[in-house]
């Protein structure tokens, strides 16, 4: 049986005050191979915990989404650059309709690949099935309540 925790997932990325859509021009596009690298190691670990905690089906919905990643990886060129692997805990660390919300943005930045646009598709079902699954014992922190709690 799967243990059932409160959790707490932010529904915004703490350390990068842009909108989506300029993370992922500024981050995500400018190095995807290892963008895709990074977010497909943090999938894999998070999976990875899920499977100690019992959470068999999150896990193999990760490592399907992680499998995915690796996917889409190993089809573009290595850039050289800074890793954005602050960018990418974050992102993954975020809700899963966030995280589902951001990979569906994305994918719309790859409709004339359809390699890489089929493995986002993909992702985006797996962490849907994801939220789905953990939807009642989640809690969203929301960044406009944490702004009004502060002032």
């Amino acid at each position: 049986m799967e243990e059932i925790r409160k959790s707490n997932h932010k529904n915004y990325l703490p350390s990068y005050p842009f909108s989506t859509e300029e993370i992922i021009e500024k981050y995500i596009l400018f190095n995807p191979k290892n963008s895709f690298k990074l977010f497909a190691e943090k999938i894999e670990k998070d999976a990875k915990k899920d499977w100690e905690r019992g959470r068999k089906f999150l896990e193999r919905q990760g490592l399907k989404a992680a499998e995915n990643c690796k996917r889409i990886s190993e089809i573009f060129m290595d850039v050289k650059g800074e890793e954005n692997s602050q960018l990418i805990e974050e992102i993954i660390n975020m809700d899963y309709q966030s995280v589902v919300d951001f990979f569906q943005l994305l994918k719309s930045y790859f409709q004339e690949n359809e390699e890489v646009y089929q493995n986002l598709s993909s992702i985006v079902k797996s962490f849907q099935k994801m939220r789905k699954v953990s939807e009642k014992h989640t809690n969203i922190i929301n960044k406009e309540l944490i702004q009004t709690l502060n002032s």
